[in-house]
Parts: C-alpha cells; structure tokens; sequence
C-alpha cells in the first residue's frame, strides 16, 4: 500500500508539473483599448477570460506536446510555427496581437486565454469540428465568426458583433455600451440575450422559422400579459427602449430570439 501510494503521489506531482509547464505568458505593449486579439484556426474548446493586466496569458489542459522524433524541433502551419511551445503562434505587430494554433496537438488541447479585458477582441472559428467558444468580463469590442461553434458571452459590454452558422448564441450584457451598433445573426440556433432594463437601444429584430420573445418595455404595439411578451413569429419587429440608443439588429433563421431584460 505503502509503495502504490507512493507512486500516486509521484505521478500526481508529474502531473502538476507537466500542467505547470503548458503556460504560455507575454506582456503587452500599447494602449490597450486601441489594440486588438485576433485568435484563429483553433478547433478546441476556446475560454476567453478578461483581467486587470497587461498580460496575455494562455493555458493548455490536454496538450499532449511534439512526438519523441520531432524533439529539438517546432510545428510549423501556413498560421506560423509554435513559439509557445503549447501548439499556438503568437505575435504583436503594432495593434495587432495574433495567436493561431499551427500543430494537430493544439486540435486536442482546451484553451484558457486570459487577455487584457480593455482590448478588442477577434474570434473566427472556420472549421466545422470546432467546439464551443466562452468569453466573460470583456469590456471593448468583439467580433466572433463560428461555423459549427456555440458561441456563449458573459459580463460584456460590446459592442457586438457575433455570427453563428450551427450553434446558439447566448449573451449576457452588464452594460449596453454606445460606441457602435451591435449585431447578432444565428442561421441554426436559438439566441438569447440578457441586459438592464435600463439599457437605450434601438433594436432591429428578424425571425424566419422562429419567434421574437422579450420582457423589455419597447415601443411595439403587440403585447400581452405573459413574463416574455410574444411579439411575433416569422417577421421584423423594430422597437426603442428608454427612449433610443445604440442600434441593435438581432436575427435568427431557424430559431428563436429571446430578449431579456433585467
């Protein structure tokens, strides 16, 4: 018993160590609100998390590395080589921060992104085996680009521009900002949105195969009792909150939109 326990504790701090080693840290220079992340050709699960820092840290769970023959050596894609050891290119050239997975092993791995939440942020998910994509607490711009991937947002202020080809699209808005318009476009899945009551907004609502709910007070003339007021089903339904704001276009094919106020 002794001697298997040891083992276990041994291969537990193997383990500790190698997660340890599949950090990848890199400072960045500029104004931060003026710059942007672009991340693409990933197909694994995306985490995407703002912090106070001028750093960009990434994580790497289930990176399983280069194989034995490929030591002393770098994975290299049309994207780039890996110059963080953890299958992604990374590089800053002025305003622009890149970060691409350029090796296979990067296909299996999950990432954790934490970025500077002042920056804008880029997303684009062409492959059609990609999994989802999660961002929380982003306070700029974003704009994510997914074909198979359900895009999933959380503690952002936009705005917003977010298009999803087979996935739901879910957002929660902790402050409507009036920047920019904002748009949110899903061919195959539902999309659900939640920000204040207070929030001004021009909305521009479309609904092909679905229905438009919200529980938001709008200027629109059909209305009922229910907790979500129906507004309608396969049609444009425009409407103002609190008088006005930023425009906010949301369309949905074959799905409905939920529009929630809180």
């Amino acid at each position: 018993m002794e001697r298997i326990a040891f083992l276990f504790t041994t291969i537990m701090l193997l383990g500790w160590s190698i997660n340890a080693q599949n950090v990848f840290r890199q400072k960045i220079t500029g104004n931060l609100s003026s710059l942007t992340v672009k991340i693409s050709n990933l197909t694994s699960e995306i985490d995407i998390e703002g912090h106070s820092s001028d750093e960009i840290v990434i994580e790497a769970e289930g990176y399983r590395g280069i194989p034995e023959k490929a030591k002393g050596l770098k994975p290299l894609s049309a994207y780039g080589e890996d110059n963080t050891a953890i299958g992604l290119f990374f590089s800053q050239k002025g305003n622009v921060v890149e970060i691409s997975g350029v090796s296979r092993a990067s296909n299996d791995a999950d990432y954790l992104i934490k970025i500077p939440k002042d920056m804008k942020l880029i997303v684009n998910s062409e492959s059609y085996n990609a999994d989802d994509i999660e961002v929380s607490n982003m306070k700029n711009e974003i704009e994510i680009k997914a074909n198979s991937s359900s895009i999933e947002l959380e503690d952002v202020t936009g705005p917003l521009v977010l298009n999803a080809l087979n996935g739901e699209i879910t957002v929660k808005i902790s402050s409507f900002s009036q920047a920019g318009p904002s748009s949110i476009n899903a061919t195959n899945g539902d999309v659900e949105i939640t920000m204040p009551s207070s929030s001004k907004a021009e909305f521009k609502l479309s609904c092909l195969n679905g229905e438009i709910y919200t529980n938001l007070d709008m200027s629109l003339d059909q209305k009922n009792e229910q907790s979500l007021r129906r507004i309608g089903g396969g049609m444009r339904a425009n409407g103002k909150t609190n008088g006005g704001g930023a425009e906010f276009t949301i369309y949905a094919l074959n799905g409905n939109i939920y529009l929630r106020g809180e």
